[in-house]
């Protein structure tokens, strides 16, 4: 470091100060410490260089690949023109306009739903993961949606950690949720009338969040409802699918409080699936697409709904809905790939096995389960008596049987659920996927997987509740309300008992959800951490998959005209 009348060298070796150069790295940070008086510093035009290995995306500044990009996504450009143009009125009646009287009562369900998030807003947001969140926007909206892959990477929240430069604030989504972040920084800055961007920590930007999370959870809501009747659900149930979900604790925590993005993926996931129940496959494998490049527990989705839409559409169907997909995913994507490398979308996948479950991960961190009632806190407490929280926070490397870990274990058992469902998936006749026979198949298998999965957050549960609301007609009354109260209710409780422990350990400003201020808040924290509980909440899950699985076996497939 030079400057006037300042030249200083400094280095750090691995064996001075391994823990900079572990799996889990300390942030970049400068400080300064004066005489007396007020003092301070600025740091300018420095640069700063790591091993690409160190980033979630590599960064490619090779000129021929960049030549090849702008070429295909210029051709590819021109020939989405050319198809929108020519099929604008088959796109145009893949929606039809809501009748008099659900119009009326969405309107009045739109303003409850609404008001009642809205306050919801003030409470804060998890001190971790809700501030990553606004950091990512921030960063979006100053830096551009490409710099998402690299300069989180080398600072952190040092204000949730008293200050200490503890853990990147990495960013470990697919390009879907990069242009998410993008788009909300980027309404943040017209907030302050486009002359720069909303402080990362402040409250605007945290509510802007959250009101594009409502947004998408209310059309969550209204796509369950119209898969509902397509699949010739009464009026009646259809109309309690759509509120089990835009009413449900579970859902407004999430969006509202924890402030998590999870309904965005899910309103992909459903949009899909109304496509494939309107016989539209293009638009139905392109919106399969997007919900992938969403969060990579996509990619579970992917692979059973793909396998769906194999059976149900034919090969020249599925062949030209494909291609129509990978051009319109790569134009999309270039602004980022070329700003990072062709490969993004698969270098964001591949960092996050490796991290959640290549041994990528400091051992302390990757844990059986993050708060989530899985099967291993179950697990946990049967072979190793551990109790309370202990329950979830084992290790994941930990030894289960003999050499088997608790991580292996569940990577066999997830490969045999999957390969199970995608069996069933092919085997089922054409006529009952059709007619949705396969979507409790596709809920069963994203049931299985995140129950058996090690290191999940109980924020995840909510990716598989539209699924089985989705289920109706394979359930009877008694079934579906069991399935959907106890999926909320042990999504919920934990959500609320884990975002209290942060709480509690957060330095900066929750005060209204503390527990030791919130009553409420320490009723959920021992009510999340009490033995009982637990095994109660995971026992109730594997009945409610086992019911489910039951009944999908069992019922017979109605093949019908949707009224």
């Amino acid at each position: 470091m030079t400057g006037p009348g300042l030249e200083a060298k400094s280095q750090i070796t691995n064996s001075e100060l391994p823990a900079i150069f572990g799996n889990v790295q300390l942030s970049l940070s400068a400080s300064a410490v004066g005489d007396s008086g007020a003092s301070g510093f600025t740091l300018r035009n420095f640069t700063l260089t790591l091993p690409h290995e160190r980033s979630w995306a590599s960064k490619v500044d090779d000129p021929v690949a960049r030549i090849l990009l702008v070429a295909l996504a210029a051709l590819g450009i021109v020939a989405l023109a050319v198809a929108l143009v020519s099929n604008r009125r088959r796109l145009t009646a893949s929606f039809p306009r809501p009748r008099g009287r659900w119009h009326g009562l969405a309107i009045g369900s739109a303003i409850v739903f609404l008001a009642g998030n809205l306050l919801l807003f003030p409470l804060g947001g998890h001190p971790f993961d809700f501030a990553n969140e606004q950091l990512y926007a921030y960063v979006a909206a100053a830096y551009g949606p490409s710099q998402l892959y690299f300069l989180p990477d080398v600072v952190s929240l040092a204000r949730v950690w008293n200050g200490v430069p503890w853990i990147q604030v990495a960013f470990p989504y697919e390009p879907g949720v990069a242009y998410l972040f993008a788009g909300v920084g980027s309404l943040g800055a017209l907030l302050v009338g486009g002359t720069g961007t909303l402080a990362a920590d402040s409250a605007q930007l945290g509510y802007l969040v959250k009101a594009v999370n409502v947004l998408f959870g209310f059309a969550d809501g209204v796509l369950i409802y119209r898969i509902l009747r397509e699949l010739n659900v009464s009026e009646k149930w259809s109309r309690i699918g759509a509120a089990l979900f835009l009413f449900n604790p579970a859902v407004w925590f999430s969006m509202s409080v924890w402030g998590q993005t999870h309904v965005v993926s899910i309103f992909f996931v459903l949009t899909a699936i109304l496509f494939a129940q309107r016989r539209n496959p293009t638009w139905a494998w392109l919106a399969l697409a997007v919900a992938c490049l969403t969060r990579p527990q996509m990619v579970v989705f992917g692979l059973l709904l793909g396998v769906a839409f194999i059976r149900w559409f034919t090969w020249r169907e599925t062949v030209t809905a494909l291609s129509w997909t990978t051009v319109a995913s790569f134009v999309a994507i270039t602004p980022l790939t070329l700003a990072t490398s062709p490969s993004l979308p698969v270098d964001v996948l591949i960092n996050n096995l490796r991290v959640q479950e290549g041994g990528g991960n400091q051992a302390l961190l990757t844990t059986v389960s993050q708060d989530a009632y899985s099967i291993w806190p179950l697990v946990t407490y049967l072979f190793h008596g551990t109790s309370g929280l202990g329950r979830a926070f084992t290790p994941s490397s930990a030894a289960l049987i003999g050499s088997v870990s608790y991580q292996l274990a569940s990577q066999i058992l997830i490969a045999v659920a999957l390969l199970l469902v995608v069996g069933a998936l092919f085997l089922r006749q054409r006529s009952a996927i059709q007619s949705g026979g396969y979507i409790p198949l596709v809920a069963i298998g994203v049931t299985s997987f995140l129950m058996l999965l090690t290191g999940v957050v109980a924020t995840h549960f909510l990716l598989a509740l539209p699924l089985l609301l989705l289920c109706r007609r394979w359930m009877d009354p008694i079934a579906y309300c069991y399935v959907a109260a106890v999926w909320s209710i042990s999504t919920f409780v934990p959500m609320f008992g884990d975002m209290g422990v942060a709480t509690a350990a957060a330095t900066h400003g929750y005060s209204l959800l503390a527990p030791a201020n919130n009553p409420i808040t320490h009723f959920f924290v021992n009510l999340y951490a009490w033995d009982r509980f637990i095994t109660a909440a995971i026992l109730a899950n594997v009945c409610a998959l086992i019911w489910l699985i039951v009944l999908t076996v069992r019922s017979p497939i109605r093949v019908s005209s949707p009224a």
